[in-house]
């Protein structure tokens, strides 16, 4: 049976408590594929070394990985910073993945816009969604394990898929969200597989 983990912040965890009924195991039959979304509130990219992580990928053995983080990261103080080494942060993740654990495809999915954030003001920090999101998408057209994933359906029109919050997805952007994140989980298994 094979197996694909999602890791990153808060989107991940809702994501996980949204998959239930025909939904569960983001719809794949289980006796096939195991998808595990393991996912930190106010996740950064360090959380990702924690050693109950480093423990679920050794048990699981999943063949692909998707992550789903850099946005925590990039609303701070010292924006200009962060923006200037988060790809090359992830794939340094991709590197320890790959390497470490025999993971055979790293997916990076799209960071999304936010309407509200905590430190950097909206329009930098969108700003450097862009720049992150255009840099990792070019860094992974000369990878041959990496590759980016755009959510289709919430690149543009983002700000009505958010709850009140600014910065989560509604109920409407959830479903949405959800058939991006499996479209993400088949793309990285057929290349998996080639």
């Amino acid at each position: 049976m094979s197996s694909v983990i999602v890791l990153g912040h808060s989107f991940i965890r809702r994501l996980d408590d949204s998959l239930t009924g025909s939904w569960t195991n983001l719809g794949f039959d289980p006796d096939q594929l195991q998808v595990l979304c393991l996912g930190k509130s106010g996740g950064k990219i360090p959380n990702l070394y924690a050693r109950c992580i480093s423990d679920t990928i050794q048990q699981v053995q999943p063949s692909v990985v998707l992550l789903q983080i850099g946005g925590n990261d990039l609303d701070c103080a010292d924006n200009v910073r962060v923006k200037g080494t988060l790809v090359t942060d992830l794939f340094s993740i991709a590197q320890w993945l790959v390497t470490g654990f025999g993971i055979k495809r790293v997916g990076f999915l799209q960071l999304l816009y936010r309407r509200t954030t905590r430190v950097t003001p909206v329009t930098i920090y969108n700003e450097s969604v862009d720049f992150v999101n255009s840099a990792l998408k070019q860094r992974c057209m000369g990878s041959t394990v990496c590759f980016f994933w755009r959510h289709k359906g919430l690149k543009d029109g983002v700000s009505e898929n958010l709850c009140r919050d600014g910065v989560h997805l509604s109920s409407n952007g959830m479903r949405k969200y959800i058939y991006s994140v499996r479209g993400a989980v088949l793309q990285g298994l057929k290349f998996a597989a080639a």
